[in-house]
């Protein structure tokens, strides 16, 4: 419609409204229609409402990467319109989707603070009793016992939504990490808040209160200076009275799949597992030396805790009382205390036959002659008796099977190292199996049967592939028309078709895409998440210098680089082909915006990150590959690429 068509049905529907006896205030939402937005501030509504969700939505699997320059600016442009100011401005919905980071609720939060955001509502939250499979929307996954350190994320980021002014500004990425008594860090992968009276943190942390004997509430998942716990799940301490404690402690939780693929009640992506870890506190206001007895329903623990540490702790409620104050007669279960009473606790119910889950990404490749590392979080109901590693060299019919132990390390995680000898040229092929009395369940299939029963009829392993040190480092290698390489227009979506092209025989595949630009120039994008493949080669990614791309057909104009671990973006030019080899010096990289894909939503918003410190560019931090070229308008472009590697 028009400016005035959509003027006089706001208007219309007021009157109508308040005819109907409404004395509510009404908000519009005007981030939408952007031809006819002066209408929105020429009618008598009192707010105006928004959403913002920065990294797009329902991409099918877990994003990765620093996302912190996606929330630096919501810059609205049509804030100078008259009336803009007299209108409350609420976010009726937000969510950073598609991640498990803990990180980005706050630095979002804050943003929208900064853009004078009175009302801030996060979109989803998951049903406690479906939450184990995400089936509530797949995109969006929140739940204090599932995903208990976004949760604490979005604990700290409604603190920051009452402290951060309206229209304050911190600067920007990467100097708004620090703002208040803030702290965010994807490194990290980390939200902190210390004021000195409270003290959250969603990761562990090596931070120190700002003043420890000041503390009144603590809020965390892992481990402080104030806390040293190994569960993954949630606690809570908040002082009732000097030297008076309450304790809420959530089951711990692991990894079983990806979140966001497609969902299924059949499809179990985390676990609530039963364990019992030792929890030590440094308190002054509780000392070394506290009582301590349970306060939910069913809960009868109580012991003593001895130099701040409390032995074998479960999941529930407690009533923490240092030595020589005696409280419980006024601190019972059935107290109130703020707008709960101490005994109330909610958690999911155990599974008792689940068995083990093992959670474990292999390396993709690692040189030979090297030791190999393997890392697995493995979690039940018990402890394992112990957990051990199988080549795909090993048989029933074998005398003798040789095996690797792996060694508890703290928490849920086990660690073993194969010898440099063992790592040769070629795939290294591995099985971990989880021993508990004479049962035994081997991974990844999970089967209850052990690789050396006569039955066990499973031939999935992870796989390394080992190569020579001095080999190149591979970024893409085309095996089907998707090959994880993510394609984007710019500004706007437009038609993609992507061609897997079988050449010679000596050949390997290339893939043809083909853009299609509109009516105005277009920008295209391809990325490729690359971290996890070349982890396993720092020392050979250290001494790369040139990024080399087979390429059968290149656009006029194509850039290519990489975006680091600072969600900066580095491009140069590509000269023409030689021998059908793009070669791109690394020293020619040159910082540039960062464009942020998927789109961003509402799509007012800038498209660019645009960078206002210089960060020089350092090889060791690159994780995602990116080309990119502009379209010429009114037509399809084409680009065609084989395989891409650094050496």
């Amino acid at each position: 419609g028009t400016v005035v068509e959509t003027r006089n049905y706001i208007n219309k529907m007021l009157s109508v409204l308040k005819r109907a006896g409404n004395r509510k205030p009404v908000f519009y939402n005007v981030s939408h229609n952007q031809h006819v937005v002066e209408a929105y501030y020429s009618t008598a509504i009192q707010g105006t409402t928004y959403q913002w969700y920065p990294i797009g939505l329902v991409s099918g699997h877990t994003r990765k990467g620093n996302f912190l320059p996606f929330v630096d600016r919501y810059d609205i442009p049509f804030s100078n319109l008259k009336g803009f100011d007299k209108k409350a401005r609420m976010v009726y919905e937000f969510d950073p989707a598609d991640i498990l980071y803990s990180y980005m609720y706050p630095a979002t939060v804050r943003t929208f603070r900064t853009a004078g955001f009175q009302w801030i509502t996060q979109f989803a939250y998951d049903p406690i009793d479906m939450a184990a499979y995400n089936t509530e929307y797949q995109t969006h996954y929140l739940n204090v016992a599932y995903t208990p350190n976004k949760a604490i994320g979005l604990m700290i980021a409604a603190e920051a939504a009452q402290k951060v002014g309206r229209g304050e500004s911190f600067g920007n990425y990467p100097a708004d990490t620090l703002f208040n008594d803030f702290r965010v860090s994807y490194v990290q992968d980390l939200s902190e808040l210390n004021d000195g009276e409270k003290f959250y943190y969603s990761n562990t942390t090596q931070t120190r209160p700002k003043d420890i004997s000041q503390l009144r509430a603590i809020a965390g998942c892992g481990k402080s200076p104030v806390v040293n716990y190994e569960g993954t799940g949630v606690y809570w301490l908040d002082r009732l009275e000097e030297g008076v404690w309450r304790l809420e402690v959530m089951p711990d939780a692991v990894q079983v799949s990806d979140p966001f693929t497609k969902p299924s009640l059949d499809k179990e992506v985390m676990r609530i597992v039963s364990g019992a870890w030792d929890m030590t506190l440094n308190l002054p206001d509780l000392g070394k030396q506290f009582r301590v007895n349970g306060l939910n329903n069913g809960n009868t623990f109580s012991t003593q805790a001895a130099n701040g540490k409390i032995s074998t702790l479960r999941p529930g409620v407690y009533l923490l009382q240092r030595e020589g104050i005696s409280a419980s007669g006024k601190w019972t279960a059935d107290a109130h205390w703020q707008n709960i009473t101490l005994g109330e606790y909610v958690c999911p119910s155990i599974s008792d036959n689940k068995g083990f889950t093992v959670t474990h990404s292999p390396a993709k490749t690692v040189d030979a002659g090297k030791d190999l590392q393997i890392e697995a979080i493995v979690a039940g109901n018990e402890m394992p008796d112990s957990v051990i590693i199988y080549t795909d060299k090993i048989s029933f019919w074998n005398e003798k099977n040789p095996y690797l132990k792996m060694n508890h390390t703290g928490g849920y995680t086990y660690r073993a190292t194969v010898p440099a000898t063992e790592i040769k040229e070629g795939c290294f092929r591995y099985n971990i199996v989880v021993c508990q009395g004479d049962k035994r369940q081997t991974f990844p299939s999970g089967v209850a049967r052990s690789p050396l029963d006569w039955d066990y009829t499973s031939a999935t392993l992870w796989e390394t592939n080992i190569v020579a040190p001095e080999k190149s480092l591979s970024l893409l290698e085309i095996v089907d028309a998707d090959s994880k390489l993510e394609t984007y227009t710019m500004p706007e979506w437009s038609r993609t078709n992507r061609q897997l092209i079988q050449n010679a025989p000596t050949d390997k595949p290339t893939l043809r895409i083909t853009f299609e630009s509109k009516d105005k120039a277009s920008v295209f994008v391809l990325r490729r998440y690359i971290k996890d493949d070349i982890d396993g080669r720092p020392e050979r990614l250290a001494s790369c210098r040139t990024l080399c791309i087979h390429a059968k057909k290149i656009p006029e104009g194509l850039k290519a680089g990489f975006i680091t671990s600072d969600g900066y973006t580095y491009l140069a030019s590509c000269a023409a082909a030689t021998d059908g080899i793009i070669r791109v010096s690394l020293q020619d990289l040159k910082q540039t915006n960062t464009a942020l894909l998927p789109h961003v939503y509402p799509v007012f918003l800038d498209n660019y990150f645009r960078p206002q410190t210089e960060i020089s560019f350092k090889v060791e931090g690159i994780e995602t590959l990116e080309l990119s070229f502009d379209g010429v308008a009114e037509k399809s472009t084409e680009i065609e690429i084989g395989s891409i590697w650094l050496e």
